[in-house]
């Protein structure tokens, strides 16, 4: 039986991409680069902040690598006062969370989101519920997903059994950790990526909705 509940969170539980796209784009101006369609930034998110600036960057550029760990350190600081003007919870979402918490599962994030952004995103999004573990990128802890040491480390600090765990996600990172880490995995058709990468990663289940998430809950005697 399923016991506790990890997600991804952007692209899974909040749709961030145009308060990202927006930031970066804004360091991309003020260096006079050009800039993206904020679509395209689905394609960019995914594996950390750092990532994400490198692949916006013009790759004609051949930037040196304490300019773009200057660039790095400017989204950051763009993106901490802009991250809020227009995220938002998915439609459904806040339904199934508070289903889940009342039932009982153990809710937990893991974002590769710079942990200090994952914390406050929460406090600001997800107090209502009992999220019991909030765990955003922290490269003097954990490495990135799709390396599966952070997981494992929650799933072993909370004395769960491997079976008795899922993880939800919307990319090919996550689906991946969740197979590194030897976890039941849920791909979410309505974030960054889409069903066909989240299939072709290995996805247990692929859901459009996120009411389907409680069905794979409740048969999860089953899997």
């Amino acid at each position: 039986m399923i016991k506790a509940i990890f997600f991804d969170l952007d692209g899974t539980l909040l749709n961030t991409i145009e308060d990202i796209g927006d930031s970066m784009n804004r360091v991309l101006e003020n260096h006079g680069y050009p800039t993206h369609e904020v679509s395209r930034y689905k394609t960019f998110v995914g594996d950390g902040m750092p990532t994400l600036v490198r692949r916006a960057l013009p790759e004609e550029k051949n930037l040196r690598e304490e300019e773009v760990q200057a660039l790095i350190g400017e989204m950051k600081t763009i993106f901490a006062d802009n991250w809020q003007n227009k995220s938002e919870l998915y439609p459904g979402i806040k339904e199934v969370l508070s289903t889940l918490d009342e039932e009982g599962y153990l809710l937990g994030i893991l974002s590769n989101k710079p942990h200090d952004f994952t914390l406050t995103t929460y406090e600001y999004f997800f107090n209502a519920w009992d999220f019991k573990v909030i765990q955003g990128y922290d490269p003097d802890h954990y490495p990135l997903k799709p390396d599966p040491e952070a997981l494992l480390s929650l799933i072993n600090k909370w004395n769960l059994k491997k079976e008795e765990v899922l993880y939800i996600g919307d990319s090919d990172v996550d689906m991946q950790v969740a197979t590194n880490a030897g976890v039941k995995s849920v791909g979410v058709s309505w974030g960054f990526r889409g069903a066909e990468e989240l299939r072709e990663s290995g996805a247990d289940f692929v859901v459009d909705q996120p009411e389907e998430i409680l069905e794979i809950v409740k048969t999860s005697k089953n899997l």
